[in-house]
């Protein structure tokens, strides 16, 4: 019997730390702020808006994505998310802005980014890396199987 086959495609460590250190960063002020400069209204709001950050960051940052006959599996801090292939309407691309260093005025210049899963009206993102060209191959082939359309090409290398 040969394996089911699976697919791991996690974002870059750089951008992971980046976002769970200024994670860290928002909950060390959300912490302290009302401690240095007393409880008012305007350091408990700041403390409030940094747990929150902090709450997003930990629930909702895609740290990888496991791609598999039967699905896939969202990996994040707090909250990792099992989806089904049925339901997945679609796999799609972000579209990043590139910087704005030799943009051209009046013309938005966009380029593909990582995947996202289309759930009907709420988009899913699933990494923030773009795969090689073997691993979309791959994500195609098990996406397709499990009757999704993938509306994402794999972007030529710039």
């Amino acid at each position: 019997m040969q394996p089911a086959e699976r697919l791991v495609i996690r974002s870059r460590p750089l951008t992971i730390a980046l976002a769970i250190g200024s994670g860290v960063i928002a909950a060390v002020i959300g912490v302290f702020v009302p401690i240095g400069v007393g409880a008012n209204l305007v350091s408990v709001g700041v403390s409030v808006l940094c747990l929150a950050l902090v709450l997003v960051v930990a629930v909702d940052y895609p740290l990888a994505v496991v791609f598999s006959e039967a699905g896939l599996l969202r990996r994040t801090l707090l909250a990792p998310r099992r989806l089904a292939w049925s339901e997945v309407a679609a796999l799609r691309r972000v579209r990043e802005r590139p910087k704005a260093l030799g943009a051209q005025p009046g013309r938005l210049h966009y380029r593909e980014g990582g995947l996202v899963a289309d759930l009907g009206r709420r988009k899913l993102w699933l990494c923030d890396r773009i795969e090689t060209a073997e691993q979309f191959r791959r994500v195609r082939a098990l996406a397709e199987s499990g009757g999704v359309e993938v509306l994402a090409s794999h972007p030529p290398l710039a």
